[in-house]
């Protein structure tokens, strides 16, 4: 299951929701793909030259700067530095062939330290540690205290998922329980969670948890997953061998599709979804709660934003046609 900002060309079945939401880049963009190639070689998060070069290749800051188009540089930067670091821990630890909940569970605890502490325990596992108490440290120096407490929780959420991400290698997982799960696998509630502050915004809890604002945070972080398994789908089979257990297979187990079949199924739950975004976006623009039309808006534009970041990105190039 696979981490943000992935790219492909398109010559099979593809989404095709993207007129429904505009899409604007942010300027900072070029600048934030230099920093957060830089901060990576500062944490040493990758030892391997080929690895490094192909995260790099993300683009990440270009990616971020088209789901965060109004953005400030240092919010821009610390949003692109938290998904590489999240790319990062998710193709060393979690993807690696031999990933265990015990072998996760050093790093778990030791994130969990940062998380509560905001400090690195002395006996940090990797890198990752240490550069995501810098993380941390920016997240409260530039977002306010609710923001903040929103994405730590978020980030626990993720955490805890990539303990179930374990449990499904040699096994059949069902569409209910993938559906569940997927938005925290490609931590699409920590970049949904994102939209906020990186938009100038600052929802009170009481507008979060509205039931309409609720529904959007999940259909998007949803949407996003699924976006990327559609995306991603082609690649992942070419490097694993075989097809992924990601939504194109576990549909056509569910039904008894062929691949073929059950890809396209997955780009049509991937348009239905957004289908239903677009609805509560157009209900939110409404609002006569300025905040809350600002939101709407910022939402929308980080989902159309995506289509750029799929077609810019260098990391996954292939095609999107299953075999």
């Amino acid at each position: 299951m696979n981490t943000p900002f992935v790219g492909s060309g398109s010559t099979g079945p593809a989404p095709t929701f993207w007129h429904l939401f505009p899409a604007r880049s942010n300027p900072l963009g070029p600048a934030t793909d230099d920093h957060t190639a830089a901060w990576l070689d500062d944490h040493r998060l990758v030892d391997d030259a080929h690895e490094s070069t192909r995260l790099k290749a993300t683009r990440v800051g270009s990616g971020a700067g088209s789901l965060f188009p109004d953005a400030g540089q240092d919010l821009l930067d610390l949003a692109a530095d938290l998904c590489i670091w999240l790319s990062a821990f998710d193709d060393l630890h979690v993807e690696a062939p031999q990933a265990t909940a015990t072998t996760l569970a050093p790093h778990i605890a030791s994130f969990t330290h940062v998380l509560d502490t905001r400090t690195t325990p002395p006996d940090s596992p990797s890198p990752l540690t240490s550069a995501l108490a810098d993380l941390t440290r920016r997240m409260h120096d530039l977002m306010t205290p609710a923001q903040a407490a929103r994405i730590t929780a978020r980030l626990h959420q993720a955490f805890a998922a990539t303990y179930w991400e374990t449990t499904t290698h040699g096994r059949i997982v069902g569409l209910a329980e993938y559906e569940a799960m997927r938005p925290h696998t490609f931590f699409g509630y920590v970049l949904a969670t994102l939209i906020d502050p990186c938009a100038g915004l600052n929802l009170p809890d009481q507008v979060h948890h509205s039931e309409p604002v609720r529904q959007l945070i999940h259909g998007t972080a949803r949407l996003w997953g699924w976006i990327n398994d559609v995306y991603s789908f082609p690649m992942e089979q070419h490097r694993l061998g075989t097809p992924p257990q990601t939504l194109p297979l576990i549909l056509a187990q569910e039904h008894g599709l062929s691949l073929p079949e059950a890809f396209a199924a997955a780009c049509r739950l991937c348009d239905t979804e957004a289908a239903t975004a677009h609805r509560l976006v157009t209900d939110l623009t409404a609002s006569t709660i300025p905040q809350l039309s600002q939101y709407a808006s910022a939402v929308s534009h980080a989902i159309g934003g995506t289509q750029t970041v799929y077609q810019s990105s260098d990391r996954w190039r292939t095609h999107l046609t299953p075999t």
